[in-house]
């Protein structure tokens, strides 16, 4: 038996007495955590936006950092749904692998 038939074994139940995670235990986890990357993202987004206008508010010279916000909040959800669709991606395959 190979390393890699091993490995896949030892995911699908109780190898040498170690426990494995149940699957829904598994998908409950990793929704939280796709979950927690949208609000850590929207959070960093709305700080952006609450410095922006605050540097109007008190006429603040519009320079650099103001440039690097404004380009860092949609760099900020392109990276977040580029990690929803690869989780979602990587979900639909694992359910199509199971149906075989």
């Amino acid at each position: 038996m190979s390393r890699i038939e091993r490995e896949v074994l030892y995911t699908q139940g109780e190898v040498r007495g170690e426990p494995t995670m149940k699957k829904k235990t598994i998908d409950t986890l990793q929704i939280i955590s796709i979950s927690l990357i949208w609000v850590l993202f929207t959070g960093i987004a709305v700080w952006i936006v609450n410095l922006i206008k605050e540097s109007l508010r008190l006429h603040d010279a519009p320079d650099a950092s103001v440039g690097i916000s404004i380009v860092a909040i949609p760099v900020f959800f392109i990276l977040a749904s580029v990690l929803t669709y690869v989780f979602f991606g990587l979900r639909k395959g694992r359910k199509e692998e199971g149906d075989r």
